[in-house]
């Protein structure tokens, strides 16, 4: 079986105890993952992330790992880690806003998928996200909802983008969206 045959090179890196270990969690887990055993793969994630914090993949794919498992606030701290160590991720800024869709966060679901729509290169790929962050603007917010899309801060450097009404203003005069 071709996921035991990466499992097995897998532990082969992660004994090498170097740089290329972190790869080797992703590949074992992802292999799990493959195999359809969910707890063994969200075990040696959390040894992998536990060993290399700042590999951005290995958070990244740990978070979508307990995404799928429907363990949302996990996936959302692991997603934002995997922010943290590449600010310009845009698979992670996307995975947060899914994650605050499920939440129903309307204020970090807004901005997630704004940071992913001004990371995303292709147009055509960009123009959708916009999309989605104009549904999410315009729809009908709670009172409390209004008050966080007012009041957005965040301890967290998002390069200096700002605010959220600056964020849909600059969105405004870079994006080409056809609303037909």
């Amino acid at each position: 079986n071709s996921y035991r045959t990466a499992i097995d090179y897998a532990n082969k890196l992660i004994k090498l105890k170097t740089a290329v270990s972190a790869d080797g969690y992703v590949v074992k887990c992802a292999s799990y993952e493959g195999l359809k055993k969910r707890d063994f793969a969200l075990h040696h994630y959390q040894k992998g992330v536990d060993l290399y914090p700042q590999k951005h993949e290995l958070n990244l794919n740990y978070a979508l790992a307990l995404f799928s498992a429907k363990e949302y606030s996990k996936a959302e701290y692991y997603a934002a880690q995997a922010v943290l160590t590449n600010k310009r991720n845009d698979q992670a800024h996307y995975l947060l806003y899914k994650i605050a869709v499920v939440q129903d966060n309307r204020p970090k679901a807004l901005l997630s998928a704004l940071y992913y729509a001004l990371l995303l290169q292709d147009e055509e790929q960009c123009n959708e996200a916009y999309r989605l962050v104009l549904k999410l603007w315009w729809q009908e917010p709670s009172l409390e909802g209004n008050k966080l899309m007012r009041n957005v801060h965040s301890n967290i450097d998002f390069d200096g983008f700002g605010s959220i009404e600056t964020l849909v203003n600059e969105a405004n005069s870079v994006f080409v969206v056809n609303m037909t």
